[in-house]
């Protein structure tokens, strides 16, 4: 459950029409922030090993002020916890200690076509390991899904 940190500089192709960071470019950054994470914690090594896939299912994120050109900042990743089918990973934008953008992803980690339980993945990793109770922003986010979920299988 620890934090994973990588620092980055905006380069100008990762910038829009606006000269900042453009918001598809914080997706692919949040990729490398759970990619490293994952690899930190042995769980990278784990799915290799089995030949597993971890598959975002779903990403959010708050844009709360922009990031220039040749800027640099900080990704700080970690793991909130789990329920019986997804991981949740928080996502942190920071510069010089200020928070710039904050995301979230659900991850599934899928094997042999079926999505696995994460707490018996993370028991892999160790049996002592437990999940605490998901933070309220998660457990919003979840039943937004939820709703949105229905929406779309009456289409």
């Amino acid at each position: 459950m620890d934090t994973s940190i990588q620092s980055f500089i905006v380069c100008p192709h990762d910038c829009d029409i606006n000269l900042h960071l453009t918001n598809a470019r914080y997706f692919s950054f949040m990729d490398l922030g759970r990619t490293l994470h994952m690899a930190e914690s042995g769980l990278l090594r784990l799915t290799l090993k089995h030949r597993w896939k971890l598959i975002a299912s779903a990403q959010e994120i708050a844009y709360l002020r922009e990031l220039p050109p040749f800027h640099r900042f900080q990704l700080h990743t970690t793991l909130l916890g789990w329920d019986n089918k997804y991981c949740y990973f928080e996502q942190r934008f920071e510069r010089d200690g200020r928070l710039y953008s904050l995301g979230h992803s659900r991850v599934a980690i899928v094997g042999s076509g079926k999505v696995l339980d994460p707490g018996r993945v993370m028991g892999m990793l160790d049996p002592d390991c437990q999940a605490s109770e998901l933070p309220a922003q998660i457990k919003a986010w979840k039943q937004m899904l939820s709703v949105k979920r229905q929406v779309l299988s009456r289409d």
